[in-house]
């Protein structure tokens, strides 16, 4: 049993340190209690633990604010009336080139599925380090921003908190 315990850990440990190359098939569902570490009901996945502590407060917040500044309620359909739901995947390694980013982030928006009804979500995906980040974004018809726009955005917030206590 010490043995099988030992071997556990360290297996943590090794995979720990050396990281582990994330897919839409592997990586946590932010949507799913307890794959992720979900704060205030904010969709952000970081399963490396790439983002500091203070960091995944300051994204959790702008993605809260986001949807929260985003909503319009004097509209008068459902749909108009609601805010933008968004997602962060976080990893270190996400496997491939850019198209393949592009497939990854594309994948993990119609798995999780942010937002059926309206169509007015989406899913950002940040691969890398500080030093060698790639971004990839997949968003419903019903997001008033560009993929560009929201790439841009979040990549400055993301940038800023990344290893950073």
């Amino acid at each position: 049993m010490k043995l099988l315990i030992s071997a556990l850990f360290l297996s943590i440990f090794v995979f720990g340190i050396n990281g582990k190359s994330w897919d839409s098939s592997n990586f946590p569902n932010p949507t799913k209690r307890g794959e992720c570490i979900v704060e205030r009901h904010a969709y952000l996945c970081d399963p490396d633990m790439l983002i500091s502590p203070n960091g995944r407060d300051k994204v959790v917040k702008a993605l809260n604010d986001l949807e929260r500044n985003s909503r319009n309620q004097s509209a008068s359909s459902f749909c108009d009336k609601q805010g933008v739901t968004a997602a962060i995947a976080a990893g270190k390694d996400f496997k491939g080139s850019q198209k393949e980013l592009d497939n990854i982030a594309s994948d993990l928006y119609k798995k999780w599925r942010l937002d059926n009804e309206c169509d007015k979500s989406f899913v950002l995906l940040r691969s890398g380090t500080s030093s060698d980040a790639k971004y990839a974004v997949e968003a419903g018809k019903g997001v008033p921003m560009t993929k560009q726009e929201i790439q841009k955005l979040f990549k400055k917030i993301l940038s800023e908190y990344y290893g950073k206590t």
